[in-house]
């Protein structure tokens, strides 16, 4: 829900448009117009499904012609404020994939944006998950705008020998920021800060 203080009223509505990353140039509509309910110089605009994401915005009917759009994150407005610094200091929600029986889809997220490479390896010269001798595959990811990248590791439990994972985040001068020694819960997805290092 989108909140603006404006004057008591008027017939306003919000456009939202689509937000390509890198382009500070609004997209096509997304959606039909929204328009807003006030209360006093209060304004609240209901995005219903389009709550998660970025979009631009473009407010009418205070004036012509129409305000130029906006920044709009995850339900929240950023009028006057470019994406640049929003990208910087608002993180976008990240959207974790579907769980996998055994998997673990662990979160790992940083501060220094797009670039940075999360990897992977089992630690244990002998892993074992059931009864089956289990190869040390380097899993990598990189993140996204957001610096959010999601690995997708065999839970502790499923192993009977082994089980440990070393996860390093290299930022894009490949500058180590983190290196861990963790298992995975026994859960279909974590986040690598919330884990206890071994």
């Amino acid at each position: 829900m989108i909140l603006y203080n404006i004057p008591p009223g008027l017939t306003t509505t919000i456009q939202l448009k689509a937000r390509t990353v890198g382009s500070d140039t609004p997209g096509s509509n997304v959606g039909s117009p929204i328009t807003g309910t006030s209360s006093g110089s209060t304004y609240t605009y209901a995005l219903g499904a389009y709550v998660t994401g970025d979009y631009w915005a473009v407010l009418s009917g205070v004036s012509n012609p129409a305000a130029s759009a906006f920044p709009v994150r995850d339900d929240k407005a950023y009028p006057g404020v470019p994406w640049s610094i929003v990208d910087a200091t608002v993180l976008a929600t990240p959207t974790i994939p579907s769980p996998i029986t055994g998997m673990c889809n662990l979160l790992v997220s940083t501060n220094n944006g797009a670039g940075s490479r999360v990897w992977a390896k089992l630690a244990d010269s002998n892993n074992t998950a059931d009864q089956v001798l289990v190869g040390q595959q380097v899993v990598e990811a990189t993140t996204n705008s957001s610096g959010n990248a999601t690995l997708v590791l065999i839970q502790y439990g499923q192993f009977t020998a082994g089980g440990s994972y070393r996860i390093r985040v290299a930022n894009s001068n490949r500058v180590i920021s983190n290196n861990v020694l963790v298992r995975m819960p026994n859960t279909s997805s974590a986040n690598l800060e919330d884990l206890t290092p071994l």
